[in-house]
């Protein structure tokens, strides 16, 4: 079988919502369905900006205490990856690794010592919003495109400082275009897809992967619907256009996979969980030849997870 990186999935989230466990599991992505590729690496994301909650910063807390637990029950098959260099050794292991992220910085609660604090427990991804606006910035929805706060681009310097990936799916253009500016170094947007292709708010303008290029930065092929198709169910040949356009404009050395599975409802075509991802590998096989689609399968992001992680 093949490596594999995927940068986005909320399984953490239905899994506490569910009542679900981590090595076998009716949701889209699961220790059992992971094994099936080599020494995978699996980016799990905590959003909670979607729910009304009174205390968004220790319930925050709880699920990553889901994720560990988890974790510590199925060792001898993922453990978690606080740097580059424990990649490699669950690699050489052959183990699942899990990257710890956030998905909506609205959990940190305006908070810089929240956001070192998080690093401190091993997240070491934050995408900036959700699809709402918050103190860090400003959202895709946003009517007016504004981009970072004052606070988000602290937040952004201190991620640079810490070590820490930033992801800008969801944020405003304008935020975008505020990160290509300050970071100090690539950034990913970890599940998100061509406008051009595709015309949804959440997707990436030519322009936007062209500053992929330009940054080193990487984008991931997302799996939800409407990202895909916006006017009728997706296939598995959009999913080929999209790569194919991405490929195009931001060039072999920045884009990737970032499925948004358990974030989006069961894919209609044969992507259905985590554990099809072979099928989209014989495809751009077919499609873009061998080279290619290991820079898409993992090389790419790993080349990320090599400059930011320390």
């Amino acid at each position: 079988m093949f490596n594999l990186i995927d940068t986005h999935c909320d399984t953490i989230i239905e899994m506490m919502d569910k009542n679900q466990e981590l090595f076998d599991n009716n949701l889209h992505v699961s220790i059992k369905k992971l094994m099936k590729f080599n020494s995978p690496i699996q980016f799990f994301a905590i959003c909670l900006a979607h729910k009304k909650l009174d205390d968004y910063y220790n319930s925050y807390k709880k699920h990553v205490e889901l994720y560990y637990k988890e974790l510590e029950k199925n060792k001898d098959y993922i453990q978690h990856a606080n740097t580059y260099t424990k990649i490699l050794e669950n690699m050489e292991n052959n183990k699942i690794t899990g990257i710890l992220t956030i998905e909506g910085a609205e959990v940190l609660e305006d908070s810089i010592e929240k956001l070192e604090e998080s690093y401190k427990l091993g997240v070491r991804s934050v995408a900036i919003t959700w699809n709402h606006n918050n103190a860090w910035g400003h959202s895709c929805t946003d009517s007016e495109n504004r981009g970072l706060t004052i606070l988000g681009k602290d937040m952004l310097k201190k991620m640079n400082e810490l070590g820490m990936i930033i992801d800008v799916s969801h944020l405003s253009e304008r935020g975008f275009y505020d990160v290509c500016e300050l970071s100090a170094g690539p950034f990913i947007a970890s599940h998100s897809n061509s406008y051009e292709i595709s015309p949804h708010r959440r997707n990436l303008k030519d322009d936007q992967l062209k500053a992929l290029k330009e940054t080193k930065s990487v984008t991931g092929l997302n799996l939800c619907a409407p990202f895909l198709n916006l006017t009728q169910k997706p296939t598995l040949d959009d999913c080929i256009h999209h790569l194919d356009k991405m490929l195009n404009i931001a060039g072999e050395d920045s884009v990737g996979l970032g499925c948004d599975l358990d974030g989006i409802q069961t894919p209609e075509f044969e992507l259905c969980d985590v554990s099809k991802m072979d099928i989209l590998h014989d495809r751009c096989l077919t499609a873009f030849g061998k080279n290619i689609t290991e820079k898409i399968f993992y090389k790419n992001f790993m080349r990320v997870l090599s400059d930011i992680l320390a």
